[in-house]
């Protein structure tokens, strides 16, 4: 593993940290106005939760 840098493991936690930010989405995002410099100036706001999937606005297909 230390002789290709790690590299697999560095993947797979990009990977990981891709697929939760995702998901965390879904529960609370941030709130930024566009007019603000610094993130700061922001608010946590709750996003859509389980209404988006029950919406039928999401088709999967397995």
């Amino acid at each position: 593993m230390a002789a290709d840098g790690y590299c697999w493991w560095i993947e797979r936690f990009r990977t990981a940290y891709a697929v939760a930010n995702v998901v965390r989405g879904f529960y609370k995002y941030r709130e930024i106005p566009a007019v603000v410099s610094i993130a700061i100036n922001g608010q946590w706001v709750d996003g859509p939760r389980d209404a988006l999937f029950y919406s039928g606005c999401l088709h999967w297909e397995m």
